[in-house]
C-alpha cells in the first residue's frame, strides 16, 4: 500500500475549497480502482507544510510515499472569482539519487507538471474542479510510479504507469481541434511517462538478466528464462519504439540458442544506434569473435573498444561477471580468459588483468590454433608492461 498525504492549507474561508478538492481527488482514485494500491489521508490544518524539508520530514515520520501540499486561496483573477492552489508542490520519498540521475529526472518531472491548472473559477466550476482534481491525481500517480521505479519496485511502477499511459493516449486521441491548446500538455506528460516507463522496464530487464541468465548463458536448462527475457525486450521496444536500442539484448538471446550469424547481425545493427564513443557493440562483437575462434577479428574489435571514452562502469562489471560465469561453464574455451584480461586491463582492474593474462598464457602454451598467436603476443607484451609498473 502506498501512502499519499493531502496537506493543503489556507485561510478559514477556504475550508470548503480544501475539502472539495480532496473529495474530488479521492473520488478520482476510487473511479480508477486504486484504493487497493493508494491509501490517502487529508491532514489537519495544524500540519502546516511550507517547504520540501518539512514535507520530507513528515514522509519519514509517517512512512507515506507522497505528500501534496500548498497554499489554497480565493480571489478575483481577470474579473472572475477564482479558488484553488496559489502554489502547489509534490514531495515524494525515494532513494538518494546518483549525480547523473538528477538532471534527467528533473526534466522528466518538469514535463509532468507543465501547463496544468490547479485552480478553478466559479463559472462552470463543477467541470473545472474535476479538471483540477484530475491534474492532482495524474501528477500524484506519476510521482508514485517514478519513486517505485527508483526504489526497484519495478512491477508496481510499471502497472501504475502503464495505466496512466493508456489514459493519456485516449485523451490525446479524443482531443478536438478547438482543444488544441491542451495538446502540448498531454504531449509533455506522455513523454514524461514514457521516460519513467523506459527506466522501469530497463531495470526489470537488468534484474531478470542478473538473477536468471548471466551465470548460465549457455545452459539449455534456462531456455524458458531466455524466452521470457526476450518478451521483456519486446515490451521495452514498444515503449521506446526503436528496435536498434535493444539489439544487443536480442543478441544475447541469439547467442544462447547458438544462432551466431543472427547475433552478429544484431550487433551490427546496434552499432548504428550507439555513438561511436560507446564500447558496448565492439565488446559484444569481440566476444563473439573470440568464442568462434576468429582471434585477429576479436583483437581488432577489442582495440576499437579501448579507444572509446563513454564507459559505463556498471556495464563493465556486468561483462566481467559474464566472463567469469562462461569460463567456469566452458573451461575448454581457453581463449575467453584473454577477453577477461583485456577488459580488466583497459576498463577496470589492472591487477586482475595481470593475473588473467598470465593464466591465459599458461593455459595456451603449446596450443596450435590458427590466429591464437596474435592474442598471445598481445598478452605477453601487456603482461611485461604491467609488471614493470
Amino acid at each position: 500500500m502506498v501512502g499519499v498525504l493531502f496537506a493543503a492549507h489556507g485561510e478559514p474561508e477556504c475550508d470548503d475549497v480544501l475539502s472539495t478538492l480532496y473529495d474530488q481527488f479521492r473520488l478520482d482514485l476510487e473511479a480508477r480502482s486504486l484504493n487497493g494500491l493508494i491509501a490517502h489521508s487529508l491532514l489537519p490544518q495544524r500540519y502546516l507544510i511550507k517547504n520540501h524539508a518539512e514535507a520530507t520530514k513528515i514522509l519519514e515520520t509517517t512512512g507515506a510515499r507522497l505528500v501534496v501540499y500548498g497554499n489554497v486561496q480565493q480571489g478575483r483573477i481577470k474579473g472572475l472569482q477564482t479558488k484553488g492552489f496559489k502554489q502547489i508542490s509534490f514531495t515524494v520519498r525515494h532513494r538518494q539519487l546518483n549525480q547523473e540521475e538528477i538532471l534527467p529526472l528533473a526534466k522528466t518531472i518538469a514535463g509532468a507538471l507543465a501547463l496544468r491548472a490547479f485552480s478553478f473559477n466559479d463559472t462552470n466550476s463543477f467541470i473545472e474542479k474535476g479538471v483540477v482534481a484530475e491534474n492532482i491525481s495524474e501528477v500524484s500517480r506519476f510521482f508514485i510510479g517514478a519513486a517505485l521505479a527508483l526504489d526497484g519496485k519495478v512491477q508496481e511502477s510499471i502497472s501504475l504507469l502503464e495505466e496512466l499511459r493508456i489514459e493519456v493516449e485516449l485523451k490525446k486521441a479524443k482531443t478536438k481541434p478547438k482543444e488544441a491548446t491542451r495538446q502540448p500538455q498531454l504531449d509533455l506528460f506522455y513523454a514524461s511517462i514514457k521516460d519513467v516507463l523506459k527506466y522501469a522496464y530497463t531495470r526489470r530487464l537488468s534484474m531478470f538478466y542478473d538473477t536468471e541468465i548471466v551465470d548460465f548463458i549457455t545452459r539449455r536448462t534456462i531456455d524458458q528464462h531466455v524466452k521470457r527475457y526476450e518478451e521483456l525486450v519486446d515490451q521495452l521496444e514498444k515503449v521506446t519504439q526503436d528496435r536498434r536500442e535493444w539489439d544487443l539484448s536480442r543478441a544475447i538471446v541469439a547467442f544462447h540458442f547458438g544462432n551466431y550469424p543472427e547475433a552478429n547481425r544484431l550487433i551490427k545493427n546496434a552499432k548504428e544506434f550507439f555513438p561511436k564513443t560507446n564500447p558496448a557493440p565492439y565488446l559484444s562483437k569481440a566476444f563473439l569473435a573470440l568464442w568462434q575462434g576468429s582471434y585477429p577479428t576479436a583483437l581488432k574489435d577489442y582495440y576499437k573498444a579501448s579507444r572509446c571514452k563513454e564507459v559505463d562502469t556498471s556495464m563493465i562489471i556486468g561483462i566481467i561477471r559474464f566472463f567469469h560465469g562462461i569460463i567456469e561453464e566452458h573451461p575448454e574455451k581457453r581463449q575467453l580468459r584473454f577477453g577477461l584480461a583485456f577488459i580488466n586491463d583497459w576498463f577496470f582492474d589492472q591487477e586482475s588483468a595481470e593475473r588473467e593474462y598470465d593464466l591465459f598464457l599458461r593455459d595456451t602454451t603449446g596450443v596450435q590454433e590458427r590466429g591464437l598467436q596474435v592474442l598471445r603476443q598481445h598478452a605477453d607484451i601487456r603482461l611485461r608492461e604491467l609488471r614493470r609498473t
